[in-house]
């Protein structure tokens, strides 16, 4: 599954987007939050409980996901690299 991720990630910044020297950095952005947030989880764990973390997590998943932005951007949006990549963090 994640063979098929990566390849429509690929595909999407090569031919829709029409960056290829930014695909490395695109696909890099799909691991910085776990770096940053796999340390914090038993912090907040304690914080607010398992229930509510679990509840956190998937409500910031579930708007991540509903965000349309590669809607927004079209076909060529080289000059708005920054929303793709905002949107793919």
């Amino acid at each position: 599954m994640m063979a098929i991720g990566n390849s429509a990630g690929s595909y999407y910044m090569i031919y829709n987007v029409r960056a290829p020297e930014m695909l490395p950095y695109f696909m890099a952005l799909g691991s910085i939050p776990a770096f940053i947030f796999m340390p914090m989880v038993p912090a907040i764990k304690r914080a607010i409980g398992k229930k509510q973390m679990f509840y956190v997590f998937l409500s910031v998943a579930i708007l991540g996901m509903a965000l349309p932005v590669y809607y927004f951007c079209g076909s060529g949006t080289k000059q708005q690299i920054w929303l793709v990549l905002w949107r793919s963090s």
